[in-house]
């Protein structure tokens, strides 16, 4: 009998339950549909976010290529000019230039993606003089085309060359 119980004991002790562990089908196509929904939600901002950092990045490239296109003329003692590159529109981008032998200081600047550069009046160029004043006054409005009655910016330049930057409800 002490045999028989030693044989029991071993079929025992080597008797395995198997259990299978992981996803059901259902279980993961809930969590898919659920991903699925809070991307669609959350999709809109991050475009909204894209198009603000495109106007605000567009914005400090001309207050920054206005600044340093007055700089130019007074530290060179010569006449600076901004203007669009293509001559018509400032969406296209615009350049800085400087007469020879200066000419090696010119600059290009290129606006973000679908983002619009207007003026005001209409201006296509401005020139900075020796002493920092300008040719014309001028007011540049920013927007984005994809952010219909959003803020955008405008940026006013003066007669003496003084530059202000703030918001603007674009059209």
């Amino acid at each position: 009998m002490l045999n028989l119980g030693r044989k029991y004991q071993m079929r025992r002790q080597f008797r395995t339950t198997t259990t299978i562990s992981g996803f059901t089908l259902v279980e993961l196509l809930t969590v898919l549909i659920v991903t699925a929904i809070i991307l669609t939600l959350a999709a809109p901002s991050f475009r909204d976010a894209g198009a603000k950092s495109a106007l605000k990045t567009t914005a400090m490239d001309l207050v920054a290529a206005i600044n340093n296109s007055r700089a130019q003329a007074v530290n060179l003692g010569t006449v600076a000019t901004l203007g669009a590159t293509d001559g018509a529109s400032w969406s296209n981008g615009w350049n800085m230039s400087m007469p020879a032998p200066h000419d090696t200081e010119n600059q290009d600047f290129d606006p973000k993606a679908n983002v619009t550069v207007t003026t005001t009046g209409g201006e296509t160029f401005l020139d900075f003089r020796r002493d920092g004043t300008t040719s014309a006054q001028v007011t540049f409005r920013i927007c984005h085309n994809h952010l219909t009655g959003e803020t955008g910016r405008e940026i006013a330049i003066n007669r003496l060359g003084r530059t202000t930057n703030q918001e603007y409800t674009c059209p």
